[in-house]
């Protein structure tokens, strides 16, 4: 489960839930096709490679996660505060 607002700095979400959104909202094949809902950037947490969504600010991380919270504070610093997303 991603807890997320409007007002979230950032999402991570994992690879299981960016597979879901592609399967059900923003894939070519999805569901109920819709354009990629969030204006935060997200950061993907896989081991594997994934399919990419056209217009959104989606970075995939793979291996350490030390660097990529670096980013994620970096980017947040730079920008307004905000609450962090997290999944569950």
């Amino acid at each position: 489960m991603m807890l997320i607002g409007k007002n979230a700095a950032c999402l991570y979400p994992v690879s299981h839930t960016h597979e879901w959104m592609q399967r059900h909202l923003v894939g070519r094949d999805a569901d109920r096709l819709q354009p990629w809902p969030y204006q935060q950037p997200t950061w993907v947490f896989s081991s594997r490679a994934l399919a990419e969504v056209p217009g959104a600010d989606i970075r995939f991380a793979n291996g350490d996660v030390k660097p990529v919270y670096e980013q994620m504070v970096k980017w947040r610093a730079a920008r307004t505060s905000g609450s962090w997303a997290a999944e569950t």
